[in-house]
């Protein structure tokens, strides 16, 4: 991971990512340890890393094949929230019969939540129009937030 950091840092809106240790320790306070089947932990702990830096919106795509991923997924949601309510999730299965039209609903559902946050956050706090909490993830969309 310094590797990657050291090439995304670069860019102008990068965001490093936790090492696996941080990852674990962070995983740690919304399940147990022992789940190491699919991506495990791995997702919780990620997922955490992300609202720590403040990145409230995520997407998560994961093949429909992997029924662990879609397990813990589901059995993490109202934890992350419990402890990060600002989170927004979006977990995505996809499979040889997901429906186009489908994924492209829930993602501009997901963005229009963006933009009325954005918005909102704006108007309420007119000298930072980018609040903290999601300035990562607005900074990746100020088109589509035109």
């Amino acid at each position: 991971h310094k590797k990657i950091n050291e090439i995304f840092s670069k860019f102008r809106y990068h965001t490093p990512f936790c090492d696996i240790k941080t990852i674990a320790q962070k995983a740690g306070r919304l399940l147990t340890m022992t789940n190491q089947f699919g991506e495990g932990w791995l997702v919780a702990g990620e997922i955490s890393c992300f609202a720590d830096q403040g990145i409230n919106y995520v997407v998560s795509l994961q093949p429909f094949g992997c029924i662990a991923n879609h397990i813990i997924s589901k059995g993490i949601e109202t934890k992350i929230k419990a402890i990060y309510p600002d989170m927004n999730l979006l977990f995505l299965d996809f499979d040889a019969g997901t429906s186009e039209v489908n994924v492209q609903n829930r993602l501009h559902f997901m963005l229009e939540n963006v933009k009325s946050t954005h918005k909102t956050s704006a108007l309420a706090n007119c000298a930072n129009p980018v609040p903290p909490s999601s300035a990562v993830i607005h900074a990746g969309l100020n088109e589509s937030l035109s």
